[in-house]
């Protein structure tokens, strides 16, 4: 149960970091954490809505996308950037 806890507050200041890069609203807080973990910007296909056969192409390329940018490491989340074709991939080394 502890281990679940600990990895979900990393994870929220894993996202609470990378959503102030990305907007530099305050100023940089830092974290100390157990693990390394490394943010990726990772362009994705947007499909049209309701055709299946697209959905899945996107699908694919998303998850080659990730297996590129993962390059070993745990993917943590994604996050979504507002009005783009990109995410964020938190990953943990």
């Amino acid at each position: 149960m502890k281990a679940h806890y600990t990895q979900f507050i990393l994870t929220v200041i894993a996202a609470m970091l990378a959503w102030n890069l990305m907007f530099q609203r305050s100023p940089v807080a830092h974290a100390q954490v157990d693990g390394k973990y490394r943010v990726s910007l990772v362009h994705v296909v947007d499909p049209a809505p309701g055709n299946d056969e697209q959905r899945k192409t996107a699908t694919d390329y998303l998850a080659r996308e990730l297996n590129k940018s993962a390059k070993g490491a745990e993917l943590v989340m994604l996050i979504p950037i507002p009005n783009s074709a990109a995410v964020y991939a938190v990953f943990k080394d």
